[in-house]
């Protein structure tokens, strides 16, 4: 799958602690990295629906829309009602950051989760749609159904 957000992820939620606890909210690189968010319902949804076929087919899964890790960052922040400005820094820097903070325990970044997050996350649908016909939660809308606002 693509990057998977919802209740208890280490990605998205880093971001909106760090949001909690600083007047900004950090991002990495530039930002406008193409990521299609999917919703951990839907990907349980989908390893159900695989288990249940037991042909050991592979797919690929991301979220229904396309968006820049900006648009996810900024909705994610709306939706837990987070008004903090975007803060870019790059992504060398932050590597180098987060390769000081990995020897804490429980780091709060590491080089390679500033790689992953600096990278695209998008998947080719096609196949996953054709065997399985999913239903994917719109990203706005998994984000409403545990943050407890519309983004």
């Amino acid at each position: 799958p693509t990057w998977v957000y919802g209740p208890g992820d280490v990605s998205l939620n880093r971001f909106l602690g760090l949001a909690r606890r600083l007047p900004f909210v950090p991002t990495f690189g530039i930002g406008k990295q193409p990521m299609q968010p999917l919703f951990i319902g839907d990907l349980g949804r989908i390893l159900a629906d695989a288990l249940e076929r037991g042909d050991g087919v592979t797919v690929e899964a991301g979220g229904p829309e396309r968006m820049s890790m900006d648009v996810v960052i900024r909705a994610a922040r709306a939706a837990a009602g987070r008004r903090r400005p975007l803060l870019h820094a790059p992504a060398a820097v932050a590597k180098l950051a987060a390769a000081f903070l990995q020897v804490l325990p429980g780091p709060p970044l590491t080089p390679d989760a500033i790689d992953f997050i600096t990278h695209e996350a998008v998947a080719d649908n096609s196949t996953l749609e054709r065997i399985f016909a999913p239903t994917l939660t719109p990203f706005r809308e998994g984000l409403a159904s545990y943050l407890g606002r519309a983004g």
